[in-house]
């Protein structure tokens, strides 16, 4: 169990404080009610994140919460952009595995493996998510983002152990609207258009249908040129100058229907179709043991590549001769080909006595795509199939009782099929005129999975202004995976990767998960919270394992991971309702956390449970709009995370020595060492300090309506690699965002320039070992770091936008 040390402390003085602050609130609670419901219904955010709409000062919950006017101010349309606005938040894409690196307050999952559910998952409109992916699905027409910190157990039917990333989209209002928008990014020469039609069919049943699209040339630089592979003989060429372009293609459909006050029937139904070149073409090469020229590939030298992080970075097409054969590949040009699809039927029923809601899911993806890792001269590669199906219902049913105890049960089940195909070629056994292929390894991959859970909370209000809340979720897992090889270009590859070799794992666990929450409203303003909270992840099996001569099932297994810890927190309204504050300390264990390392030397992914991760720190977040100074606004946050490991003995990174500390988990003679002492290091990916400010000013003149915004955040240093090489560390940096808007005082037109990361920082949110360079091994005198690819964030962004609405 998480020890609290010095949160008791921290937490005795938040609440004093805010106690404190109580008169100052107690002074709005004096204006007339009529006027307390105007300023509520024009300044007060309303949340979810208990299932139920509430204002985010009565919720005992540390949330961040962006509304939509948020999210278009800074052309907000991917989850990665989100982190932007929640300190100590890391997003980004990784080429293989899940494809998706989400870190939240130093927590999360491997991005290169596919087996693993992320730590941090998704809620997009009720329906769970959890594989990673939904990073790329396009986000518009959103009504509210709530980034709930720490382990959930009770609110979103699957539990997680990190953190939830809960999106709404808007439904159908009451009266015809018809908005759209168009704009222009000049750094990424981007073009993008929305459009949204909706409005009541009846009085009793209406539609909402949003639409959008985008395609960009992109702004990363290709640096690559014409040239020969030694290995293969065969010719490659950049297919671009720019390295990330990509086309969006996206439509959501929503009916609403509600023949009574009390019941609510809605169905939302979407699609997208996602395409770039690939993502291996965002990596950027960082040369290993601070060398300053990249580290021969296999013995062969890149002349193009450099070794910063820093926009520019060479990558070519694959010789379509060399892809003969390779499955999912398309002509030799890198790529990455989604289509994903949604349905979400939710029910609700009023009984006065009892309201009952009933959510039906069905999501499925579908991704194929061809990356190489190595720049423009080796051809390292891989082509992959990544597709997944999950049917998912759950039923809740909470009571409204008018007495002081209320109760909420429900029950949640869902069943998905996850399958992952991937050929590459990695080490170069010659072309095989049999099979008519260069692949050196092939394996399929997958997993059907079923989960039920069950859970109940009972609140029970022992004073008007103090409850006590209590429950759990009680949960099942079952997970059926398989690996297999596959016959490859050779018989010397055949050995190497033994063909038709099978792994078949059969995993199951159970978990009951509590969480406790006693709030205290000192004030109809304020909430002061103290919570405990456990969380749970289901284990599975590696299906990102290399499957060697010498690999075994044992190998490719994992634990389930679970958290638990304190959480104390409070919100309010303050000054007459003019300063908003939020506020949470928090000290979190993370048990078996589940950790994936790249193993250069194979290019294979080995997986394994970390002892404990422990996880503390606090948040604080406010609000301010002077009334005397109209138009006028502050925002800001900070967040301090401190995240180590303890009791944790892990793999060593690619050519550590034993002098580095790779001196651990001898080989049976002793001579060559392969484990690193993790225990006291602060985890990847947690940067110790966060902080954004920001503010914003409208006026009214001459029958137009304009604004400015500006947002500077700051991030310092974290190490982005599962292994913490020493030099894979992203410094500290500062962001700069802003925008500026002109339109007419009825909103009907609006023209922005909004401005991104407008001092150009190049940041990295997720790396891996680069293949064959260096990396003779861990654990010897002997050892050469390898390079490293590094992810980056899209640099500056500056749009021009023009929206309407009637």
């Amino acid at each position: 169990m998480a020890k609290l040390h010095w949160t008791t402390v921290s937490g005795i003085g938040l609440a004093a404080a805010l106690a404190a602050a109580v008169p100052g609130v107690a002074s709005a609670q004096s204006a007339p009610a009529e006027e307390e419901a105007d300023d509520a219904s024009s300044g007060d955010i309303i949340v979810t994140a208990r299932r139920k709409e509430e204002r985010l000062q009565d919720v005992p919950v540390a949330v961040t919460a962006l509304t939509g006017e948020n999210l278009e101010n800074y052309k907000v349309t991917t989850v990665g952009d989100i982190a932007s606005f929640v300190p100590s938040m890391v997003v980004g894409r990784q080429v293989t595995g899940g494809s998706a690196s989400i870190f939240l307050r130093g927590v999360g999952s491997s991005s290169l493996s596919a087996g693993f559910d992320q730590s941090v998952s998704f809620n997009i409109d009720g329906l769970a998510m959890s594989r990673g992916r939904e990073i790329a699905f396009a986000q518009y027409d959103v009504a509210s983002v709530e980034v709930l910190k720490g382990p959930q157990a009770l609110y979103f039917g699957r539990n997680t152990t990190g953190g939830l990333i809960s999106i709404r989209t808007n439904n159908p209002g009451n009266e015809l609207e018809v908005k759209g928008k168009v704009g222009y990014g000049f750094e990424a020469h981007e073009k993008y258009a929305e459009a949204v039609l909706s409005g009541p069919i009846s009085d009793s049943f209406g539609a909402r249908l949003a639409l959008r699209w985008n395609d960009a040339r992109g702004s990363l630089l290709n640096t690559g040129g014409p040239a020969t592979d030694p290995a293969t003989g065969l010719t490659r060429a950049p297919q671009s100058k720019y390295r990330d372009p990509s086309e969006t293609l996206s439509g959501r459909l929503t009916l609403q229907y509600e023949p009574t006050d009390q019941i609510s029937i809605s169905l939302k139904g979407g699609y997208t179709h996602y395409e770039d070149d690939g993502a291996g073409n965002l990596y950027e090469r960082k040369c290993g043991a601070g060398r300053t020229t990249p580290f021969p590939t296999s013995g062969f030298a890149n002349p193009f590549a450099d070794c910063k992080a820093d926009g520019r970075s060479d990558h070519s097409a694959s010789n379509p001769a060399f892809v003969e054969n390779f499955r999912y590949a398309r002509d030799g040009k890198t790529f990455t080909d989604l289509d994903s699809y949604f349905a979400v039927l939710a029910m609700d029923f009023e009984t006065g006595v009892f309201d009952i809601s009933s959510i039906t899911g069905w999501a499925r993806f579908k991704q194929i795509d061809y990356n190489d890792f190595v720049g423009s001269v080796r051809n390292v590669s891989v082509s992959q199939l990544a597709e997944f199906e999950q049917f998912s219902q759950e039923l809740r049913i909470a009571s409204d009782f008018d007495g002081p105890i209320n109760v909420t049960t429900g029950m949640y089940l869902s069943s998905s099929e996850f399958v992952f195909n991937t050929d590459s070629h990695n080490i170069n056994f010659g072309f095989d005129p049999v099979r008519r292929t260069w692949v050196s390894f092939s394996r399929d991959n997958g997993f059907d999975a079923k989960s039920f859970s069950i859970f109940g909370q009972m609140s029970w209000k022992i004073l008007p202004q103090l409850e006590l809340s209590g429950g759990g979720r009680l949960s099942y897992d079952k997970r059926d995976s398989f690996q297999q090889s596959r016959p490859t270009a050779a018989t010397a590859a055949n050995g190497a990767f033994p063909q038709n070799r099978r792994f078949e794992d059969n995993f199951d666990d159970s978990d009951f998960s509590p969480e406790v929450t006693l709030s205290w409203k000192p004030s109809d303003e304020a909430t002061i919270y103290a919570a405990y909270k456990r969380g749970y992840k289901s284990g599975g099996f590696n299906l990102s394992q290399t499957i060697t001569a010498g690999a075994t099932l044992r190998a490719g297994q994992f634990k389930s991971e679970t958290a638990e810890g304190f959480e104390l927190g409070a919100h309010a309204a303050i000054l007459d309702r003019q300063l908003r504050l939020n506020a949470a300390i928090y000290d979190f264990d993370y048990d078996d956390l589940q950790v994936q390392f790249y193993e250069p030397v194979t290019a294979g992914q080995v997986v394994s449970n970390a002892g404990t991760l422990n996880t503390k720190g606090f948040e604080v977040d406010f609000n301010f709009e002077p009334r005397n100074l109209d138009g006028l606004s502050f925002r800001g946050a900070y967040a301090y995370n401190k995240a180590k490991y303890q009791n944790f003995i892990g793999q060593c990174f690619g050519g550590q020595t034993p002098a580095q500390g790779c001196n651990l988990l001898p080989n049976a003679a002793g001579t060559v060492f392969n484990g690193q002492l993790y225990s006291g290091r602060i985890a990847p990916k947690a940067p110790k300090h966060s902080w954004k400010l920001g503010g914003s000013y409208e006026a009214d003149f001459g029958g137009l309506k304009g604004s400015i915004s500006l947002d500077v955040a700051h991030t310092s240093k974290y190490n982005y690699t599962d292994a913490l090489i020493p030099e894979a560390v992203q410094k500290g940096f500062t962001r700069l965002d802003g925008s500026i808007t002109l339109g007419s005082s009825e909103d009907v037109w609006k023209l922005s320039l909004i401005g991104r990361n407008l001092t150009n920082e190049f940041i990295v949110t997720s790396a891996n070992e680069f293949p064959f360079t260096g990396g003779t091994g861990a654990g010897t005198a002997a050892g050469v770091k390898s390079d490293i690819n590094t992810v980056v964030e899209r640099p500056r962004e500056i749009a021009l936008e023009l929206s309407f609405a009637f």
